[in-house]
């Protein structure tokens, strides 16, 4: 008997079209929520790089652009210097570039972000990109790649990259 591995099934799984999904179908009052772990990645000299998660949400305005909002916690302690955790929360919007079965996007947000228990609350800004596969008509697991700003304070705390993972159902209208 052969043996089958596990990256050759999730690959087969990948590339077949899901489900019998040829073309998905977005539209207005579509409800996206998922749960988005990430790594976060620090552009200092200290190297303080932290993992963390996110929830999101997202509602379809049209079938191409959504009204997006997130919020989330990460805890950087990886690599030299101190510690220190970030929480944020932002609303902005979602492109999403095509709707099939592999649904690229890019996010564009702003909100409020506090970096350690008792600094600053600053205003924050986020730039993504990355890609939803659909799993079946309801279920996405895509991947994405963020630029992070905290606006108000650049001079203290340098722009960084998220690298996210996402998992979510979507309600569909």
């Amino acid at each position: 008997m052969k043996k089958v591995s596990f990256g050759g099934l999730l690959a087969l799984v990948l590339m077949s079209s899901p489900l019998g999904i040829e073309k998905a179908s977005a539209a207005p009052n579509d409800l996206k929520l998922g749960l988005a772990p990430y790594f976060a990645f620090e552009f200092t000299g200290e190297n303080q790089h932290g993992m963390g998660g996110m929830l999101y949400g997202e509602l379809g305005l049209s079938e191409y652009v959504g009204l997006l909002a997130t919020a989330g916690y990460a805890h950087h302690g990886l690599g030299d210097g101190p510690s220190y955790d970030q929480l944020h929360a932002d609303i902005g919007f979602a492109f999403n570039l095509d709707v099939l079965v592999l649904v690229p996007f890019a996010h564009v947000r702003m909100g409020l972000t506090q970096r350690g228990p008792k600094e600053t609350l600053g205003v924050g800004a986020s730039l993504a990109f990355g890609a939803d596969y659909l799993l079946s008509e309801n279920l996405h697991l895509g991947l994405a790649t963020e630029l992070t700003a905290m606006l108000s304070h650049l001079e203290s705390h340098p722009p960084g990259l998220r690298f996210i993972l996402r998992l979510g159902w979507t309600f569909l209208d």
